[in-house]
């Protein structure tokens, strides 16, 4: 059984008791295990699942064995005959992180919010708006900012200049 997951902006095709690198997850520590909502396709011999983006109800739980850093990246511009040159590096960090099983059904998913991001479990409900509410709405906010931006225009005192005489 394998299923592809998708991460940190990138999809992995993972299966269990797999080591992988994916990209750092700042709210978890070494030894943490940590579900994965975001499937996007499960097979095993008889069947294969694919989701709409994502499988309802599936999930990939995964052990962080370790944060680490990837390797130095050097970076290196200049100017021709202009006396200018730049060197900078980067090192990319990353959890290592193990598979310890895949869950094709029973998993409590996420709900999708507007764009297709995950809305940290929340509950969201989706309204039909038309375009035309949309427009209003945002021209109604605008104006609010305007006011607010005159107000404190006209709060801030400009300093008393001093002149001096010589």
């Amino acid at each position: 059984m394998f299923a592809v997951i998708k991460t940190g902006g990138k999809q992995y095709k993972v299966a269990e008791k797999d080591v992988l690198e994916i990209e750092k997850l700042n709210i978890v520590k070494s030894g943490d295990k940590v579900m994965i909502d975001k499937v996007l396709l499960i097979s095993n011999d008889k069947e294969v699942k694919i989701g709409e983006p994502y499988i309802e109800g599936a999930g990939v739980e995964l052990k962080i064995l370790d944060n680490v850093k990837g390797e130095k990246i050097r970076a290196y511009t200049y100017e021709a005959k202009k006396r200018h040159q730049k060197t900078w590096g980067h090192r990319q960090m990353y959890s290592e992180v193990e598979v310890v099983k895949i869950l094709a059904t029973g998993h409590k998913s996420h709900k999708e919010g507007p764009k297709g991001e995950n809305k940290g479990g929340k509950v969201t409900e989706l309204k039909a708006v038309s375009q035309e509410t949309v427009k209003e709405e945002v021209t109604e906010k605008k104006v609010e900012e305007k006011k607010e931006v005159k107000t404190i225009k006209k709060e801030v005192k400009k300093p008393a200049v001093k002149k001096s005489t010589k």
